[in-house]
């Protein structure tokens, strides 16, 4: 009985899609947690009907990612998902087998988000990030709302936020703006992707005019930098938000919130306009990879057949 589920494994890994056989290592990281958990023992059907659940498709996902030196990205996520749930119903369910936890898929929003949720708790530190969910966006202005908007560094912290959330900035590049490149009168920042490439960004106005009044609250005229502490040195990366992180933490028990995190969601706004990769990295300094994740993230809500062809 302890090899069923390997044979089952090996059965479908021989006769799977020859598209699809990098989903090896993807049935070999399932038994290697299994056997690790102590589920191989159990013949097929009472592992399946009686032990298997969501929480045990997001821990053999994370050991998954972890262990390889490639598969990093929400897209080795969606890979092993996918995968998981090709040998739930091209395998499983034809031996008349059914997992109620199953029966919903594996490769939805919820499942990643709990993925990357796992790696990072079980990492220390966002390994892996996704865009920001609605009710987390809602939560992180009731924290907002509880800072000071007269003082000059908590004020700082909520207009880099929005500039994050709207225009997905990197906070590296966001720390490396210089106060010449913020035009007051046109509330634009004219960026620099490289030395034959610059461009203005129009801001939303009352974004812009949120800039402009930090700008005036910045005591140190004479700064060279957009953004700095009040002595008017630069801001390290990992102080961009941390007042506000803190208080996510502390008082509204939102353990997920940075600034890459939000830049991300802001990355979503951008493809949700229907900007490209290409033109999205020039404004965010994200990288390409990165932002194909989100993009990724996205098509998941939405029927794929439907999407392209409307396209057409």
């Amino acid at each position: 009985m302890a090899k069923e589920l390997e044979r089952a494994l090996n059965n479908y890994k021989k006769n799977m899609d020859a598209n699809r056989k990098g989903d090896a290592a993807c049935y070999d990281s399932f038994f290697k947690y299994c056997e690790e958990e102590g589920l191989s023992k159990y013949p097929l059907k009472k592992l399946f009907v009686e032990y298997i659940s969501m929480h045990s498709i997001v821990e053999a996902c994370r050991t998954y990612v972890e262990g390889s030196k490639k598969a990093k990205t929400v897209q080795a996520i969606n890979r092993y998902l996918i995968a998981m749930d090709k040998f739930y119903v091209n395998y499983i369910k034809k031996q008349g087998i059914i997992c109620d936890e199953l029966e919903s898929g594996c490769h939805r929003k919820e499942v990643i988000n709990d993925v990357v949720n796992s790696m990072n708790e079980k990492l220390g530190s966002r390994k892996i990030a996704v865009p920001m969910k609605p009710d987390e966006i809602e939560a992180m202005e009731e924290v907002i709302k509880t800072l000071n908007r007269e003082s000059h560094y908590q004020y700082g912290q909520i207009v880099r936020y929005r500039l994050m959330l709207e225009y997905g900035f990197k906070s590296e590049v966001l720390l490396d703006l210089r106060l010449e490149q913020f035009d007051e009168e046109t509330l634009s920042l004219n960026l620099e992707y490289d030395e034959d490439t610059h461009f203005k960004l129009f801001l939303d106005e009352e974004l812009g005019n949120m800039l402009k009044r930090y700008c005036e609250m910045n005591s140190k005229k004479d700064r060279k930098l957009l953004f700095t502490n009040a002595n008017g040195m630069k801001i390290v990366s990992s102080r961009i938000m941390d007042e506000l992180r803190k208080r996510a933490k502390e008082s509204f028990n939102i353990t997920g919130f940075s600034s890459m995190v939000t830049g991300l969601t802001g990355v979503q706004k951008l493809l949700e306009k229907g900007m490209t990769s290409a033109e999205i990295k020039m404004i965010t300094g994200i990288t390409i990879q990165k932002i194909d994740d989100v993009a990724q993230y996205m098509l998941m809500a939405q029927d794929i057949e439907k999407v392209i062809n409307e396209k057409l």
